[in-house]
């Protein structure tokens, strides 16, 4: 499992399939140009990567490996996890778009729309080895303590929970509050956008831990990770920009929760 997970070149060609998937089925994607794809995929792979290199610790046998993952988006993560071999179902908020859409958004994955922070997921209790809850809550709605009920729910005893979205106290928020801006979101989003789906609170890596074990799980690790990084190195345009970003990739490494992203893996007790 973990060598397959390691074969970039093999996540590279699948996320070129999607991205064909992508630019055939929906108007507003036909219109990107190459850079655009070129620019996605430089940042998006070494994300990816990082996500099922975390995720491959977990699987043993990926053919009987039930994976939830929840706040779907546009379906990445669970095509390469079903590329991968794993069944894999999906869920996304109610209010992005119909059932039917997100059929038609994600085929060959069995997606749901619901209100998961509010409604019951259509999901069987202890269904599931692994839920991945990636670049998620920092969208949804407080409260979070019916979402977090309803992972427990469909986890089967001691599966394992992924948990990653930005960190609130990384070194570029930091630096943004010392200089005086506020480092979450645009301001103009939270006066006119309807439905809101922007960050609503980011977080710390210790609240993230605290909300887990306020909802019964263990934590097994909490940790933070640089992907924020790849992004901004393939908009750097020139050689001083990139030593800039080297530079600040380089303090971040000397404090764990300096990076921009966190993950937290955690278990539902046996």
């Amino acid at each position: 499992m973990k060598d397959q997970l390691m074969e970039i070149e093999a996540v590279e060609k699948w996320m070129d399939e999607k991205y064909k998937f992508w630019k055939t089925s929906y108007p507003s994607l036909q219109e990107k140009s190459d850079n655009f794809w070129q620019f996605h995929k430089a940042a998006e792979l070494p994300k990816r990567l990082q996500y099922l290199r975390i995720l491959s610790k977990y699987v043993k046998d990926p053919a009987s490996t039930n994976i939830v993952d929840v706040g779907i988006g546009w379906g990445m993560f669970p095509f390469l996890l079903e590329k991968l071999g794993m069944d894999v179902n999906g869920l996304e908020w109610g209010g992005i778009g119909s059932q039917e859409e997100l059929e038609k958004k994600h085929p060959g994955v069995k997606v749901y729309a619901c209100y998961y922070e509010k409604e019951k997921w259509p999901l069987q209790d202890n269904c599931a080895d692994i839920v991945t809850h990636l670049d998620l809550i920092e969208h949804v709605h407080p409260p979070w303590q019916f979402m977090f009920r309803e992972i427990m729910r469909i986890l089967k005893p001691g599966g394992i929970l992924i948990i990653a979205t930005p960190n609130f106290a990384s070194l570029r928020k930091r630096l943004s509050l010392l200089s005086g801006r506020h480092p979450v979101g645009q301001l103009d989003l939270f006066f006119k956008s309807d439905p809101f789906i922007e960050h609503i609170r980011e977080l710390t890596v210790n609240e993230v831990s605290q909300l887990l074990k306020w909802s019964g799980f263990e934590i097994l690790s909490a940790n933070c990770i640089n992907h924020l990084y790849h992004y901004r190195y393939a908009q750097a345009t020139t050689a001083i920009s990139k030593i800039i970003l080297k530079t600040y990739k380089f303090f971040t490494l000397l404090k764990n929760d300096l990076k921009d992203t966190i993950v937290v893996v955690a278990r539902k007790p046996n």
